[in-house]
């Protein structure tokens, strides 16, 4: 497991590996979080399970998806 860090700025969004404080914290295994952004797996669903451990803001977590523009592989 690896802890991320989501923080703002005037630059925008930037998700951060490490211990820093942010406004929020997901600690997840990498793989996890990549479902979580591509919204193939509930954020709530993961805490439920125990694959992931939040800290501050879960109505920003919640939004976290929404933030990201992932590319879709077409075969």
């Amino acid at each position: 497991m690896a802890a991320f860090i989501i923080e703002g700025g005037p630059e925008g969004t930037r998700i951060a590996k490490g211990q820093r404080s942010g406004i929020a914290a997901i600690e997840t295994r990498f793989d996890v979080l990549l479902q979580i952004l591509a919204r193939h797996l509930p954020l709530d669903e993961t805490v439920v399970d125990g694959s992931a451990k939040i800290e501050g803001s879960v109505h920003t977590l919640r939004k976290l998806p929404s933030l990201f523009e992932l590319a879709t592989a077409k075969r």
